[in-house]
């Protein structure tokens, strides 16, 4: 925190990804908006875009093609939210057994996610991909039906929202930190963290008709490209820098 102070306090014009960020910054550094910059994160559109269909990803990743995928990619730590999402899969499948988890990433609770998905016999539904590599993230998003967000706490931004709504593929997320900000629209949004309420969702987006789906997934790459492309962001940036060259002289 002292590092940070001093580093700020340094700077013409601190930039941030997101309200929420620009609310830490002033609980923590007590800084005037006047010496902040927003600029959300971009996406290299032409990398995270949809596939033709999702079986060719599918296959390619070795994922069952006939089941209704859910996907989400995060560090296998506390405030990821991971251990309420797995056992909200115990209770989607009870109703939709053909729900299908993939969670990519690593940390230091993988032994005891692994240890939750055998404790509910979730074995045949939840998948653990393990450090998803850039090569591969892209066919992860456009082979899951819908990504799932779970966060607990502390989301500054959220760029992995960003790479699965350009890929085509609906975001349902927890209402923490600057998701909120992220997502097109509150009712993608879960009631809570809990399990309940995560399935709660989780299951009426598994129960809409493939055209809704089409509906949502051309939607979700249209706010994208309309929102946060990597250009718009670069440009914003080079803005600022510009402006802070000559607040210099």
């Amino acid at each position: 925190k002292t590092i940070e102070k001093k580093m700020i306090k340094a700077c013409v014009k601190v930039i941030v990804l997101s309200h929420y960020s620009i609310g830490q910054l002033k609980e923590y550094h007590h800084i005037e908006k006047s010496e902040v910059a927003l600029i959300a994160g971009g996406i290299d559109t032409d990398r995270f875009k949809p596939a033709l269909d999702k079986v060719d990803p599918r296959k390619i990743l070795g994922l069952p093609v006939g089941k209704k995928i859910l996907f989400t990619v995060r560090n296998l730590e506390p405030r990821m939210g991971l251990d309420n999402l797995i056992k909200a899969m115990s209770i989607i499948v009870k109703k939709y057994n053909d729900a299908f988890l993939v969670i990519g990433g690593r940390g230091s609770l993988e032994k005891m996610l692994k240890e939750t998905v055998s404790k509910n016999s979730l074995q045949g539904n939840v998948a653990f991909a393990g450090l998803i590599s850039d090569e591969d993230l892209p066919l992860h998003y456009q082979a899951a039906d819908y990504f799932i967000l779970p966060t607990a706490e502390l989301e500054g931004f959220g760029l992995v929202t960003l790479e699965a709504l350009s890929c085509g593929t609906p975001v349902l997320a927890t209402s923490v930190g600057a998701t909120k900000e992220l997502i097109p629209d509150p009712k993608y949004l879960f009631k809570s963290g809990s399990p309940a309420d995560m399935a709660e969702k989780i299951l009426e987006y598994l129960n809409i008709s493939v055209e809704k789906n089409r509906q949502i997934s051309n939607e979700s790459r249209v706010y994208i490209l309309n929102n946060y492309s990597w250009d718009k962001a670069a440009d914003s940036y080079e803005k600022e820098l510009y402006g802070a060259i000559e607040k210099r002289g």
